[in-house]
């Protein structure tokens, strides 16, 4: 079975334009009911304010995700260089160690990395 990797960003949505997660959090989660689709956590800074934002700007949209793929169908893109439109690497690097604080150290380590190499095929 071939697989997919999608894109996780809201394009040109994100929570504090008070648009609210519709329709993109339907939209992926129609996509993660295919087993083989897996998606990616990154861009989301550059869906928010450039200047003022932070990981709870984003928390819905993470979270969502996570619930939707799992740590094992998600995996985190330094969507480097477009992301330092927003913010420099450090704060995109930091914020989104904020963000997956919550999850145990194994499915931290999916999202940061093992799920891609397993999608790739590729070793860590």
């Amino acid at each position: 079975m071939s697989r997919a990797a999608a894109g996780h960003r809201p394009s040109g949505q994100a929570a504090d334009q008070g648009e609210g997660l519709e329709p993109w959090a339907s939209l992926i989660a129609r996509a993660a009911e295919h087993p083989n689709v897996y998606a990616k956590v990154s861009g989301l800074n550059t869906a928010a304010d450039a200047e003022s934002w932070t990981a709870e700007d984003l928390r819905p949209y993470v979270d969502h995700a996570i619930e939707v793929f799992g740590p094992d169908r998600l995996m985190f893109g330094s969507d480097w260089p477009v992301a330092i439109l927003a913010g420099d690497y450090a704060k995109v690097w930091r914020e989104t160690g904020v963000l997956l604080a919550g999850l145990g150290g194994n499915d931290r380590a999916a999202v940061l990395g093992g799920t891609a190499a397993r999608f790739y095929g590729i070793g860590v």
